[in-house]
């Protein structure tokens, strides 16, 4: 006899037949080691449990078969070092333990239906390789975790509507991946030569622009690409050559534009890789999907002032534009989540609401007054809706007369929507002559409302608000408001100026601009506003949005030098950017970077990865000095960009230097500025130089040199760290 057994795991109900007759369950929860099941005593329609904290390893060769149950609980972990066999109803469940079959793992390669299932409900699954998968009664149920297949002939693919994985074969891939993302249809991402593993939009990304064009990275061996767009998955995964889904059939480039797409719709795409030369071309691809932003979206509450003509205590007007009392769009019925005016509210009762600036309004969603019971009442019935963009002329929506009552359950949704065509509005009011008791009770209220708005203005700044360390040579980039054909942009580091608009602006056809040329270390202010003379409202004003310039550029960190052979490819050694006295040490007693081992010191780090030795001997030589020329550097040559003040590098000594007999000093363009710190001192220390005091071209700084010279008539040795070289807007 069987039993129907009902799983509800990971947001999945599952069924399987479970045996209940002459069925042992076995319970691991230590380390053991077992040469096949048959030393355990696993029999056929027996359960082996791997609990938490066990760990079963298998040294030979065993089968999983005759309706044998495998199941690993969370801590605990099963590690098969041989062949693994299943067949005939084998069963595994994984529910956040660890599988690892470091041999083979092969599935039922025989005619007929072994009924031989892998439910993976979280944790992982890791098989080196997987021989012989069929689609014979084989069958991954995947609710969560990761199952991830080297070398395999196969490649699992989803059911939507049985909400199964399916091993079918395919061209061999490195590995398989998949991974659970809460619901849906799950990514599964290979890496092969023969299929695209990387697209944009990204999977399942959301809030998409209609004009999309899609795009990937190719396969390896692809001369072209097959493009499948629908907006059903089913129909995407199963469409071929002659399917009116494949709607970009041979595409040269990488790239392919999908038109205007729907708002708020899913789209599903895949490609297929077509090499004609290849006869088990074209190689089928995943199908991934994406979203199309929403036609409409909500305003913040954030950006909402609610006023009223009067409020009950506990159930002021903010109450319904906060979402309080709203879980999922479902609203409560507890009265204090909801806005009332005070008890004897003399008519007119009326509610006002001032956003921060103009929205194209498309609809105002209404929640009316949800109490309990009869208190649904003293829910809005006879409205005049009226808007405004100054607060001062205003103009009556003709589109509602009525708020339908609301259900006095916890589960009410909006049931009046209010159109207001687009228009561009800053305040809203509501005036009611009547609410659902007929005026018997004098109160009137609601529970929430949401304004819709076309997305018009400009959105999504990059670099993002109030973000610092930008770059000074920035892009600007934003997210096009609707129907814009130009953008207006105001920048400058004077805020009120961009808010009034009295600085001069740019105007660009693309949502972009840049690069700038901007200072070092200055805060900078900047908005778009989005034009479109065709329309009614031809301006829609940006916020202010602001970000603020790194403080200095870098002239060298010592981040991109290696020790790769001189000739080699990639090859940046620092002592042939820095010219030392290593060849010729009786005039130049340096060495810059270590003569054994790695060149770059990584310990004694100020900034990044690395930093320099520099060792010096002016025991004979009298001075010791390296030299670049700027414009080899990192940096760039030309100084004045950016507007800096001052050159800094970092310096760090040791305790066997000698600060009375020698000195550092560093010359730019034939001025030296020597150094005031302590070269024996073991920490770091600033050097800073005043580039206005240097009095030389730093639009086109010549070489740099960095030394230490004697200061009597006995020089001594030793060795400093640099890094960081670097010019600052103010230190």
């Amino acid at each position: 006899m069987y039993k129907k057994a009902i799983f509800i795991i990971a947001g999945i109900v599952l069924s399987l037949n479970c045996l209940t007759q002459a069925q042992d369950l076995i319970q691991i929860s230590n380390t053991q080691t077992w040469s096949t099941f048959d030393q355990g005593g696993f029999g056929p329609n027996d359960t082996l449990q791997i609990l938490a904290g066990g760990n079963l390893i298998i040294t030979d060769r065993c089968s999983l078969d005759n309706g044998r149950h495998l199941i690993i609980e969370e801590g605990g972990r099963f590690t098969m070092n041989a062949r693994l066999d299943t067949n005939s109803r084998g069963q595994i469940t994984i529910n956040g333990g660890e599988f690892h079959n470091t041999v083979d793992f092969k599935f039922p390669d025989s005619n007929g239906t072994q009924d031989v299932h892998i439910w993976l409900y979280g944790g992982l699954m890791i098989c080196a390789q997987i021989e012989s998968i069929t689609d014979r009664g084989s069958m991954v149920h995947v609710g969560g975790g990761v199952l991830r297949v080297g070398n395999t002939s196969g490649m699992a693919r989803f059911d939507p509507e049985t909400t199964d994985w399916t091993i079918i074969p395919i061209p061999p891939y490195d590995s398989i991946t998949i991974v659970d993302i809460g619901g849906g249809w799950k990514e599964v991402s290979a890496t092969s030569p023969f299929a695209v593993t990387e697209c944009w939009p990204e999977n399942e990304a959301t809030d998409v622009l209609r004009d999309v064009v899609l795009g990937w990275t190719p396969a390896e061996f692809a001369s072209s690409h097959d493009v499948y767009l629908g907006t059903v998955f089913k129909d995407v995964n199963e469409a071929d050559a002659g399917s009116p889904l494949l709607v970009g059939p041979g595409q040269d480039a990488n790239s392919y534009d999908a038109g205007r797409l729907e708002f708020g719709q899913t789209y599903y795409w895949r490609i297929d890789e077509v090499n004609n030369a290849n006869s088990a071309s074209p190689w089928k691809g995943m199908v991934w999907s994406f979203t199309i932003e929403p036609l409409a979206r909500p305003i913040s509450a954030g950006d909402i002032i609610a006023t009223a003509s009067s409020q009950d205590p506990d159930q002021g007007p903010e109450n319904t534009i906060n979402e309080s009392g709203l879980v999922d769009d479902l609203h409560s019925t507890q009265t204090t989540d909801m806005w009332a005016t005070a008890e004897s509210q003399a008519l007119p009762a009326w509610i006002q609401y001032e956003f921060d600036k103009p929205y194209q309004l498309h609809e105002m969603l209404v929640w009316n007054y949800n109490g309990p019971s009869f208190l649904t009442a003293l829910g809005l019935q006879n409205v005049t809706v009226e808007y405004s963009t100054d607060g001062v002329d205003w103009i009556i929506n003709d589109n509602v007369s009525v708020f339908n009552q609301a259900t006095g359950k916890n589960d009410y949704t909006a049931n009046t929507t209010v159109p207001f065509g687009n228009v561009s509005v800053k305040f809203v009011k509501i005036t009611a002559t009547t609410n659902w008791s007929g005026n018997f009770l004098e109160q009137y209220g609601l529970s929430e409302v949401r304004f819709m708005y076309i997305p018009s203005s400009a959105r999504e700044p990059e670099p993002e608000d109030g973000a610092s360390g930008v770059d000074i040579n920035a892009i600007l980039d934003w997210q096009a408001g609707r129907e814009a054909d130009e953008h207006n942009i105001y920048i400058s580091a004077d805020e009120q100026a961009v808010i009034d608009g009295t600085v001069a602006p740019v105007t660009v056809a693309e949502a972009g601009y840049g690069p700038l040329s901007l200072d070092l270390g200055t805060t900078y202010y900047w908005r778009v506003d989005e034009v479109n003379n065709a329309n009614v409202t031809p301006i829609w004003q940006g916020s202010t949005w602001s970000f603020t310039t790194s403080n200095y550029r870098i002239v060298d960190d010592f981040e991109s030098y290696n020790d790769i052979p001189q000739g080699e490819e990639g090859s940046n050694l620092v002592y042939l950017t820095w010219i030392d006295g290593y060849d010729t040490p009786s005039t130049n007693g340096s060495t810059m970077g270590y003569t054994s081992g790695i060149s770059l010191e990584t310990t004694i780090v100020h900034g990044g990865k690395q930093s320099v030795p520099l060792m010096y001997n002016n025991t004979t030589a009298g001075i010791s000095k390296v030299t670049a020329n700027a414009g080899a550097l990192p940096g760039d040559s030309d100084w004045t960009i950016g507007s800096p003040e001052q050159l800094v590098l970092w310096v760090y000594g040791s305790a066997d230097n000698n600060s009375s007999t020698d000195r550092m000093y560093v010359e730019i363009g034939g001025v030296k500025k020597i150094f005031s710190g302590d070269i024996a001192l073991e920490q770091w220390q600033d050097f800073p130089i005043d580039l206005a005091s240097l009095g030389i071209n730093l639009g086109n700084v010549g070489t740099v040199t960095i030394g230490l010279e004697k200061t009597g008539s006995a020089g001594g040795s030793g060795m400093v760290f640099i890094d960081d070289i670097l010019l600052y807007r103010s230190l």
